[in-house]
């Protein structure tokens, strides 16, 4: 009789261990559910509903990093600076952001025209990396704000150690292409003297001394389009009686 009560109590603790395997965890069907709808809409260029699939897995899995690295990408990239700032500083503040996501969110700080936290964003970068990309990002910001004595300090330093060190002269800046349409890539010498002359062409008002700028910058990249656009746009508002 012990012997078949023991062969009974085995019997019933493999049963129910055999139907704590064939349970399913609910959430986790449901992340892997939304996981296949995210992925599905990056395929098929969705980006409404890949964006709706990551707000619902952060619901799900709010310690996930990765989904609001990506929520911030989808965010900035379609204009929702708000919300793309709010999960890129998430995912910053937990020690786990790339330098791209970083630039994302500096710019859209910009957009936001919230110059303080651009500017902070891309000097610590520029500390962390020496990257000169990034201190010609905050030379730039310094541009939109109007501080003329902060941007001839940072445009100075940036043409003074391109002459002094290759590996910042071999810098190259993006930039949209108004001619062509196609982006291109400057070296940082030449987009600084473009920025120089775009500093005296807004904020000073100098149009000869902006022009002057522009033919240094192509000087040194003659294939860069934007000081070709801005002469060209000068000559126009000349020759219209727009300025003098």
């Amino acid at each position: 009789m012990k012997r078949l009560g023991l062969i009974v109590c085995t019997a019933i603790i493999f049963s129910a261990g055999a139907c704590q395997e064939d349970q399913k965890d609910p959430t986790q069907e449901i992340i892997k559910r939304k996981k296949a709808l995210y992925e599905a809409s990056i395929k098929n260029n969705d980006k409404t509903t890949a964006a709706l699939a990551l707000n619902e897995l952060i619901l799900l899995d709010s310690n996930n990093i990765v989904y609001k690295d990506s929520l911030a990408r989808i965010y900035i990239r379609n204009g929702n600076y708000v919300g793309g700032t709010q999960m890129g500083e998430a995912v910053i503040a937990a020690g786990s952001a790339s330098n791209k996501l970083k630039e994302l969110v500096g710019v859209a700080y910009q957009q936001m025209g919230d110059a303080v936290r651009a500017r902070n964003l891309f000097q610590g970068m520029f500390n962390e990396t020496n990257d000169y990309r990034y201190i010609y990002q905050v030379a730039a910001i310094v541009y939109e704000t109007g501080d003329a004595k902060q941007f001839t300090e940072l445009t100075d330093k940036i043409l003074e150690d391109a002459k002094k060190d290759t590996a910042v002269s071999n810098t190259l800046i993006e930039f949209g292409a108004p001619i062509s349409g196609q982006p291109q890539r400057v070296p940082i010498k030449a987009a600084t003297l473009f920025l120089k002359g775009k500093f005296e062409q807004d904020i000073n008002k100098k149009y000869v001394k902006a022009i002057v700028y522009y033919e240094q910058a192509l000087g040194v990249y003659d294939k860069f389009e934007m000081p070709y656009y801005y002469i060209d746009e000068i000559d126009k508002a000349r020759r219209q009686g727009l300025i003098k």
